[in-house]
């Protein structure tokens, strides 16, 4: 470097030192593009989750605005029954619905249960 005139050292220093901040601004501005792209690929799938939930709300608040659940929940919730409409209450034997063994229970034939019990049987609500 001794050939080498002091304006030109200047110069190549200056040239180096400027080469190594644009490519260390570089880098930086690299990780930054990288950071904000994760950042939209996670804020994607929020939105992406957001949109599922207001969907099965959406279908949620049309089954629940039809007829047909309003009067289920009318009738089951609420007690409530049609004018015309007849309600059947029927009391389960505590011992078959407490969960009790169903082996330990004697079998009796359906001539001897009551109406009632086998209807009840027929539709598995007892046994």
């Amino acid at each position: 470097m001794k050939g080498i005139p002091p304006l030109a050292k200047l110069f190549l220093l200056i040239f180096v030192v400027g080469t190594g901040f644009a490519l260390y601004s570089g880098w930086q501005e690299l990780q930054r593009s990288k950071r904000i792209e994760d950042e939209v690929s996670r804020l994607q799938r929020e939105a992406q989750q957001v949109r599922d939930e207001n969907l099965a709300i959406s279908e949620r608040i049309d089954f629940f605005s039809t007829t047909t659940s309003e009067e289920r929940v009318a009738k089951e919730k609420l007690g409530m029954k049609y004018k015309d409409e007849q309600v059947l209450s029927v009391e389960l034997d505590p011992t078959v619905v407490s969960g009790g063994d169903f082996a330990q229970l004697e079998t009796v034939t359906d001539k001897e249960r009551p109406n009632y019990r086998r209807w009840l049987a027929y539709f598995n609500i007892i046994r």
